[in-house]
């Protein structure tokens, strides 16, 4: 007799000396409540996650409360022989797991000691019925074992080389075919071989996982890729927080009616501790790193792709806290390429800082993003969307106004009441030391009271950057070219273009800083190709009507005498 088979028979003799037993008290037990735990009994191999099996006797008879805590019992004991049946359990857990069970059982066995039954005649009948029930099944269970074990291991052995071959030439969704019907035994043996032979590739283990229908095994996928992990001194950097992000999204699918046990839960609790402080060090590195580099050759680019929603908020709270504006930056960078929509949770971090230069583009971005889809998000679909609302109700109004119109806004500067008017006249951008050298040409961009250009507004290529861009789908552009006679002050024009064999620096993307107290938006450039330094330069209206781009920041503001208000502007619906 296997050893399941003599955990079997043990748990039925237990429960068998409860239910003969004579009482001295009066309690009765129904025969549904008898059919319960047949249940329980013939098919010990089903596990109960939750506390689905109820008394039918009132809840406060003595009775009920017993028959709760033997109801408790059985579901602790099949999650239990769960466990300790699958294939792929290593011998030293197998004991550990024996030994809890058998302490289980104890446990058990002390509640029936106290449960006295006075069975009704029916009653007694039934538990003959299932006495020769169980006697046929001690008698035939472990001969099925025998003969099925063969075949069932020659069919999973074919169906595992089959799945691990479309694995391995990233054939995903046959792979996630296949290992749907894979025993749990050969689910994790696959895994093991892939790990052995791709040592710096384990994700698609991970997408593979999101497949296998046994949560129990999905978490064992998980605990095997995390000792896979510490055994190589992997668990510093990206790949703490890749893992990670799986178990949380494993976890947030999690009610109370999931097929899981409660073993497996404490284990991936475990786990996602252990991995919490590796990927707290991880997000506070990169955080620092952020400001540091190109931000495109950063290791932890695509990471943002496969973070959990708590992981981005997470970061987000950590880029917002450093007060740092290019580290903002780079961040929104980061987000705006990214097609996770759990990046929302940034977003809100930074809508709540109110980090002013970086709101605009959260705003477009969020519009962007499929509303359908966030509602059937497998995870968290309910807190994403409140989050989503909350993000975009708690925009400032100079923000929030031009949503319905974002595609054709006039933008009136607050200092002059002027609008900004892209006319037609062309003019050239000559070589400042060599005045007969056209280096390209532009078509000027002025204002006027009345007659207002109309605009829309999108993101930039380059992601944490606006487009301003007229009907015709000619850009705002700042252009790296000192207005003549006042080299505190650079061109702008819509567009410019460069002569044939000419290259003159110029960038269409802006930063448009929205306010929340006066709910103005100033229009900025770190577009900074005049200087070695950095500076946040800002367009206005100068006395001219023309519209330019003060250079050298507020110092350069203050030194040519530009009013503040004259770098606020108000964006209307055209």
């Amino acid at each position: 007799m296997n050893p399941f088979t003599q955990v079997f028979c043990l748990t039925v003799g237990v429960f068998f000396f409860a239910f003969t037993a004579t009482a001295d008290e009066d309690c009765e037990i129904p025969l549904s409540e008898l059919n319960k735990i047949e249940q329980t009994l013939t098919h010990i191999e089903k596990p109960i996650y939750t506390e689905e099996a109820e008394s039918e006797t009132s809840d406060s008879d003595e009775c009920a409360q017993m028959l709760r805590g033997i109801h408790l019992q059985l579901r602790r004991l099949t999650q239990k022989y769960k466990l300790m049946n699958k294939g792929y359990v290593k011998v030293e857990e197998f004991h550990k797991m024996a030994k809890e069970y058998e302490e289980q059982l104890s446990k058990l066995n002390g509640e029936l000691e106290h449960f006295k039954v006075e069975a009704r005649s029916g009653a007694d009948q039934k538990i003959k019925e299932l006495k020769k029930d169980i006697q046929a099944l001690e008698q035939n269970v472990t001969k099925l074992h025998d003969r099925l074990k063969g075949i069932t291991d020659e069919l999973g052995k074919v169906s595992m080389e089959l799945c691990s071959t479309y694995l391995e030439s990233n054939q995903l969704d046959s792979a996630k075919e296949k290992v749907k019907d894979l025993p749990s035994k050969y689910v994790i043996e696959l895994v093991d071989q892939f790990l052995s032979k791709n040592e710096n590739n384990w994700l698609p283990v991970v997408d593979l996982s999101t497949a296998v229908p046994d949560l129990d095994d999905r978490g064992q996928v998980y605990k095997n890729i995390y000792e896979f992990l510490l055994a190589k001194s992997r668990l510093e950097g990206e790949e703490s927080l890749l893992l990670e992000a799986e178990i949380l999204k494993l976890n947030a699918t999690f009610h109370p009616g999931s097929k899981i046990t409660d073993d497996r839960k404490r284990e991936l609790n475990v786990l996602l501790e252990k991995l919490s402080q590796f990927s707290e060090k991880t997000l506070e590195q990169w955080t620092q790193e952020l400001n540091q580099s190109n931000i495109s050759a950063v290791v932890f680019k695509n990471a943002i792709d496969r973070m959990f929603l708590t992981q981005i908020e997470k970061f987000g709270e950590c880029v917002t806290g450093r007060h740092d504006y290019y580290g903002v930056r780079n961040f929104l960078k980061l987000l705006g390429v990214s097609k996770n929509y759990h990046k929302i949770a940034a977003y809100n971090s930074l809508v709540e800082k109110k980090i002013g230069h970086a709101l605009a583009v959260v705003m477009i971005d969020m519009l962007s993003i499929d509303i359908a889809e966030i509602k059937h998000d497998p995870h968290v679909p309910d807190r994403i969307e409140r989050m989503y609302n909350s993000t975009i109700n708690s925009l400032p109004d100079s923000l929030k106004g031009i949503i319905p119109c974002i595609k054709s806004v006039k933008i009136r500067n607050e200092g002059t009441n002027r609008c900004i008017y892209a006319i037609n006249q062309n003019i050239q951008v000559q070589n400042p030391n060599f005045k007969n050298i056209v280096l390209g040409q532009y078509k000027r961009v002025t204002s006027t009271m009345s007659a207002c250009t109309s605009f829309r507004l999108e993101l930039s290529s380059n992601k944490p950057y606006i487009k301003i861009i007229t009907s015709e789908g000619n850009s705002l552009t700042n252009i790296n070219s000192a207005v003549p006679g006042e080299t505190g002050f650079s061109r702008v024009g819509a567009p410019y273009s460069n002569k044939p064999n000419m290259k003159l620096d110029h960038t269409g993307d802006w930063v448009l800083d929205a306010n929340f107290v006066n709910n103005s938006i100033k229009i900025q450039s770190d577009f900074n190709a005049y200087q070695t330094s950095k500076s946040i330069d800002h367009l206005v209206v100068r006395n001219d009507g023309d519209v330019a781009v003060v250079r050298y920041g507020l110092s350069g503001m203050r030194s040519g005498g530009i009013p503040d208000n004259h770098a606020e502007w108000k964006f209307e619906c055209f």
